[in-house]
């Protein structure tokens, strides 16, 4: 084979090379925006900078029970429990009393 054969055969594997790295460092660049577009998404979407310290304004929101005394946190557990209780006695009682079916003797207060 002559000379120039391998010069050539070289150049032609150093710039097949050089593209197909260029291509995949493409590729991940690509990949690598995608991630940081998610993050960035769901960075906004759980904006921690913006929540407001818990000053106990939502009940509904859970705070952090650790620091309450643990008597209170039992007293309001049970509070708690009890409407909840109370909210499925009173669906259930409407439920039957639609349905025509007949009612718990528990569920009845004038019993």
């Amino acid at each position: 084979m002559p000379w120039w054969f391998w010069i050539v055969l070289w150049v032609v594997l150093v710039l097949v090379s050089a593209l197909f790295l260029g291509f995949l460092g493409f590729r991940i660049f690509r990949q690598v925006m995608a991630v940081l577009r998610d993050v960035e998404g769901a960075s906004q979407l759980f904006a921690l900078s913006e929540r407001t310290p818990d000053t106990g304004a939502n009940p509904d929101q859970p705070s952090a029970a650790v620091f309450l005394d643990p008597a209170d946190v039992r007293s309001q557990n049970r509070l708690k429990a009890a409407l909840r209780a109370r909210a499925r006695s009173q669906r259930r009682i409407r439920r039957r009393t639609h349905r025509g079916q007949p009612q718990l003797l528990r569920d009845m207060p004038h019993l």
